[in-house]
């Protein structure tokens, strides 16, 4: 099992409420600008589950910067970016989609929770495979 320092385990719980935040404004975002097109690119426009993965990717790749200048060295760092986000790719339309398979409909709780999980998810991915033991490929 791979420990977190405990200033680790804070800065990452930090980043997953900001990130959580910032997504959630961006749900919004677009009907608050008047529909502005630049806007448009990185806010939810519509319900769909790419506005959803979009809203997840926009401040995670934001996030980025920070976490690219912190584990940039990190050899494992490019890999675990990449699954870190290829998550969100995946685990919003598969939730989404599993559910309502079941439900027959949308369900707006479920989606809120959904998005905050993919996030954790995602972010948690991140800070394991950063803190794994860097593997050499031959």
């Amino acid at each position: 099992m791979v420990k977190l320092s405990k200033n680790g385990s804070v800065i990452m719980w930090i980043s997953i409420i900001i990130i959580c935040v910032v997504g959630t404004l961006l749900h919004f975002l677009y009907e608050f600008s008047g529909h502005n097109k630049v806007v448009a690119l990185f806010a939810a426009v519509n319900e769909s589950t790419w506005e959803h993965i979009k809203i997840a990717l926009t401040p995670m790749i934001f996030y980025s910067l920070y976490d690219g200048y912190k584990y940039g060295m990190n050899g494992n760092y490019f890999s675990a970016k990449f699954i870190s986000l290829v998550l969100i790719m995946v685990l919003i339309p598969v939730i989404f989609y599993s559910y309502k398979a079941v439900t027959k409909k949308a369900i707006l709780p479920i989606d809120i929770m959904t998005f905050y999980l993919v996030i954790v998810t995602s972010i948690g991915s991140l800070a394991v495979i950063i803190r794994a033991i860097v593997v050499e490929v031959i």
